[in-house]
């Protein structure tokens, strides 16, 4: 009787290797999830503040504020509105509010993942 024919399952080196993956991607998990969930949050805010009544005709400062505003409800602190934050004249009565922004995630040593950003709302 042969005894190779009747042997399943997997090896021990099978083993280390996906539970190795599997380290892997719940590491990159780990440093990746933060940075969307905050995205998730500053789209939001942004999308709010364009449909406040009258949010068409506010003044820029006016529409920073408000941003401001709602980046401290929703507790984002790591975005510079002076440098990222857009907002131009849209017809007669509107503005067009733009937030993009890039974050640079370290990894290990020298690697770094780095993430951009770019929400956009019309403000009527």
């Amino acid at each position: 009787m042969n005894m190779y024919t009747r042997q399943e399952g997997i090896t021990m080196w099978g083993m280390v290797s996906i539970v190795l993956i599997g380290i892997f991607f719940m590491f990159l998990l780990f440093k990746l999830l933060p940075p969307y969930m905050e995205d998730i949050k500053v789209g939001s805010a942004i999308s709010r503040v364009a449909k406040k009544p009258g949010a068409g005709s506010m003044s820029p400062l006016e529409i920073k504020e408000s941003v401001t505003k709602m980046f401290d409800i929703e507790n984002i602190s790591n975005i510079d509105l002076e440098k990222d934050l857009e907002i131009r004249p849209r017809g007669d009565v509107g503005r067009s509010i733009r937030l993009s922004y890039e974050r640079e995630i370290p990894m290990t040593k020298n690697i770094s993942v780095l993430m951009y950003f770019d929400h956009q709302a019309e403000a009527n």
